[in-house]
């Protein structure tokens, strides 16, 4: 039995999703920006769910929905990008092609947005949100349905 999916149409959502990739020559941390469409997110939901997920607390403030293969993973360019499991898009020699979901690591902002590195609490600029716990969520027959992302 497959579990049924969200239409397209029922998950307005749109955020950025920044991959850290390693760091320059100065130990700055370096992003790799992508568009995540089609997703449901909560900003003030995390600490209101039931906790099932080990490592949520009530720091964790945002709450995202990335359905699999509802939801659409873009460069800023317009070119589709892949899941890959974090260790695995480390050691891909062209992570252009793909996005992963790294707690500790990778950040999520609202909507679509320019800047090539999310933006830190007390910047004086919009909230980004540091993945804190990703959980996978399986449907029918073991299959991927969706990844519940959570943020602080």
């Amino acid at each position: 039995m497959r579990s049924r999916l969200p239409s397209r149409s029922r998950l307005p959502g749109v955020v950025t999703l920044w991959n850290w990739v390693g760091g320059d020559t100065n130990g700055k941390p370096v992003f790799q920006r992508t568009i995540l469409r089609h997703v449901a997110f909560d900003e003030s939901r995390g600490t209101k769910l039931i906790i099932s997920v080990g490592d949520v607390t009530e720091e964790d403030k945002f709450y995202l929905e990335i359905y699999n293969p509802t939801s659409a993973a873009k460069s800023p360019e317009g070119l589709f990008r892949h899941w890959a499991p974090a260790y695995e898009f480390q050691l891909a020699p062209d992570k252009t092609l793909y996005w992963t979901l790294q707690p500790g690591k990778d950040w999520i902002g609202i909507g679509v947005l320019p800047d090539e590195a999310p933006s830190e609490e007390g910047t004086g600029r919009r909230n980004d949100f540091k993945i804190s716990v990703v959980d996978t969520k399986r449907g029918g027959a073991g299959e991927l349905h969706h990844w519940e992302v959570y943020g602080r």
